[in-house]
């Protein structure tokens, strides 16, 4: 997992080094999240997952048109988010087409892959 603190950052991340996702906050520092995403789909048709400052559906609406695969309104809600990372990655086929193996955790949410488990400690 690679981690941008900024707009450029991850631009450039995901030109040198081809992530599988790209989950992206709305509100990152120098270029907002939205011209990242739109700057990213000139040249790369990576999954991206947008997290959303704005309430209601302007952001939603805009992270979408911009070139968005999915939205995620903060606060984010974990178990939430990682069910749209699966659902993004089955989708393009990842864990089939490259063999895949990850497990995600979060404060204290864990999910497996490979045995396709969600759990809360």
């Amino acid at each position: 997992m690679l981690v941008a603190g900024d707009g450029q950052t991850t631009i450039e991340y995901t030109v040198n080094r081809e992530p599988d996702l790209v989950v992206l906050a709305s509100n990152v520092p120098g270029l907002d999240g939205y011209e990242v995403c739109r700057c990213i789909r000139e040249f790369s048709t990576v999954p991206i997952i947008m997290l959303i400052a704005l309430a209601g559906a302007t952001g939603r609406i805009r992270a979408l048109c911009v070139g968005a695969d999915q939205c995620v309104t903060k606060p984010v809600y974990i178990p939430e988010l990682l069910g749209r990372i699966q659902a993004v990655l089955r989708r393009v086929e990842i864990f089939e087409r490259k063999g895949y193996h990850f497990t995600f955790q979060a404060a204290d949410y864990q999910d497996d892959s490979d045995q396709r488990l969600f759990t809360k400690d």
